[in-house]
């Protein structure tokens, strides 16, 4: 799996030209996953994760948009 595929799997859209569904799908999953919304340790360490996971999957998409 390439890293553009991988990333658009986390940020859970088809289409990695298309720069509005990229970014709406990363506000909302941002939104969703940010450690700060979860109170239980266990929890707010899996949003964590996911929080760095969503954010490397837009650095790539971002980075392979803008050269």
């Amino acid at each position: 799996m390439t890293a553009v595929t991988e990333a658009l799997d986390v940020l859970e859209v088809t289409d990695a030209g298309d720069a509005g569904a990229i970014r709406k799908a990363y506000l909302r999953l941002v939104n969703k996953w940010h450690p700060d919304r979860f109170q239980n340790k266990e929890d707010h360490e899996r949003a964590a994760e996911m929080f760095r996971k969503i954010q490397d999957a837009y650095s790539v998409l971002k980075e392979r948009r803008d050269p």
